[in-house]
């Protein structure tokens, strides 16, 4: 399948929860905007707390599989500790900040039954440790993010999840 880079539409969301967009219409590109906002929530910096995490899954998943997304995302977080020499309670150095962040740059909506939808978020992320002597500099990366949703409590909620590196556009244009 060819990857799609159409935009999303960001301000499909009709309220917050824990300053993620949520509220979606029941539509295809409803899901194509949550399935972008949790892509871009999953990937906020906030998330190598796990006290982040447990307020993210309360405000995003569905309530079926909130536990298990909770162990991945811990194993997950886990790991970025150790790659990028945060404390267990995912601070950095001192003088030095973690930063994680992502664009999604294009949705394709793979599959809607009403009930549920998958969508395919092609996204470039930045994560590293910013400041003097970092032993970890920022850098980027490109994934697609594949997320299950379901229709749950009338809203948009976060089922499963699989990512996968790429396609990454061809540098160059910068140094």
């Amino acid at each position: 399948s060819t990857l799609d880079t159409t935009t999303y539409d960001a301000g499909q969301a009709s309220s917050t929860a824990d300053g993620v967009p949520v509220g979606y219409p029941h539509s295809g590109s409803g899901a194509e905007a949550a399935a972008a906002n949790y892509v871009v929530a999953y990937y906020s910096a906030e998330m190598v707390h796990s006290w982040y995490r447990v307020q993210l899954l309360n405000a995003i998943a569905d309530p079926t599989a909130a536990a298990d997304l909770k162990t991945q995302l811990d194993a997950a977080y886990k790991q970025t500790d150790a790659t990028y020499g945060l404390s267990a309670a995912g601070s950095a150095p001192k003088g030095q900040t973690f930063v994680q962040r992502a664009a999604p740059v294009g949705v394709t909506l793979v599959h809607d039954t009403g009930g549920s939808a998958t969508v395919s978020v092609w996204v470039v992320t930045l994560a590293g440790i910013a400041g003097t002597n970092s032993q970890h500099a920022v850098e980027e990366d490109w994934a697609t993010v594949t997320l299950t949703l379901n229709w749950t409590h009338g809203d948009w909620k976060w089922f499963s999840f699989s990512a996968v590196d790429g396609p990454a556009p061809l540098g160059g244009l910068q140094t």
